[in-house]
């Protein structure tokens, strides 16, 4: 008997003609973007004769009022949760219904970054940071809100199809695929973290690259040009001289500043410059990023999870055998794709998951 059952959970655009698109810049700045999209969330997939049928809804930290002519079902076998099932699939109004009462980004997501992280951290999503024109940047690395990204609450069930009210414990939610889409680069920014449990119900977090099969890492620091005049942003040091400003974070908070630019250090063509690849003001002191060292930001890939390596939930056998997974899609503005020549850019994200049901 094949016990697979696979279900589709679908962020997707450009087949139904809601997309995500590059809106424009965040308060000036021309790395930090505000994207807009419309992302609708759908699955579709069916039993492999395994005797049962895989169920997908989303928790709610309130209850929706007007939630049926939406096609949700309140759920009525947990207590202390609010739970919304999905009839057949979450077309992009339900989505958009279920996210915006839960102050979650509809339309339109902010590029964030979990700042420094290693695997097997905690990671946590932080805003990025903005122009500045002094040495020190106190507001980077707040935490920020789910208005800026994408996150799903999903609840998953396995149910019977003998009875109606049986509910089987002994299956093990997968990440079947992760694939992100686009015509340009943009893709690249992508970014998940899966907030979930073990089989023994232990929390368990897993921040992944959809991008790549194995780990990689991403640099998180270096000068930036944020108030978009083409050079990288300066301030000064009190001694008449300016200084690049470090932004991000760096090993052993080591900056250093070495030769002073020359006319020379800032032959780029205006077609080329973006928030990371700019020019060397002239006079300014340069940042020496052969000994300023940026921390890194480092990844999982998809492959250990779709080869069923690793789960990402099981279900809880206190709570209605329900397993729980919080699925947080992001933009990580570090990544150089962030950038404005990708403005107006299609981007979208498949998401597969698959049950497996190990039997009685």
């Amino acid at each position: 008997m094949d016990n697979t059952v696979k279900q589709r959970l679908i962020i997707f655009g450009l087949t139904t003609g809601l997309i995500f698109t590059l809106a424009g810049s965040l308060c000036g700045t021309f790395a930090w973007y505000t994207y807009g999209s419309r992302a609708p969330l759908y699955y579709d997939g069916t039993s492999l004769g395994s005797g049962g049928s895989l169920e997908i809804g989303i928790e709610s930290s309130t209850l929706l009022d007007g939630y049926e002519q939406y096609g949700l079902v309140e759920d009525t076998f947990l207590s202390g949760k609010i739970i919304y099932w999905s009839t057949n699939s979450f077309p992009a109004s339900s989505l958009a219904f279920v996210l915006h009462a839960n102050n979650s980004a509809t339309n339109e997501l902010r590029p964030v970054t979990t700042g420094q992280h290693q695997i097997g951290e905690t990671a946590t999503l932080y805003n990025g940071p903005v122009y500045r024109v002094t040495e020190n940047d106190d507001e980077y690395l707040s935490v920020v809100n789910s208005n800026r990204y994408v996150n799903l609450p999903l609840v998953f069930r396995y149910k019977s199809t003998a009875s109606s009210n049986v509910y089987y414990d002994n299956y093990a939610v997968y990440l079947e695929a992760a694939t992100p889409n686009s015509y340009t680069d943009i893709k690249k920014g992508i970014r998940l973290l899966f907030d979930g449990t073990d089989e023994s119900n232990n929390a368990t977090q897993y921040l992944i690259n959809p991008n790549e099969k194995g780990q990689s890492s991403l640099n998180i620091g270096g000068p930036l040009d944020l108030n978009a005049d083409g050079y990288f942003d300066t301030y000064s040091g009190g001694d008449f001289t300016q200084y690049e400003v470090a932004y991000g974070q760096f090993v052993d908070d080591n900056i250093v500043h070495s030769a002073i630019a020359e006319a020379a250090d800032s032959l780029i063509a205006n077609e080329d410059l973006t928030s990371f690849h700019a020019k060397h003001k002239e006079g300014t002191k340069i940042l020496d990023m052969a000994s300023t060292i940026p921390e890194t930001c480092e990844y999982l890939g998809t492959e250990q999870f779709t080869d069923h390596s690793v789960a990402l939930a099981y279900p809880k056998t206190d709570q209605s055998n329900y397993a729980f997974l919080n699925a947080k899609i992001f933009l990580e503005g570090w990544d150089l794709s962030i950038i404005n020549p990708n403005v107006g850019a299609l981007f979208s994200l498949d998401l597969s998951f698959e049950v497996v049901y190990a039997g009685t």
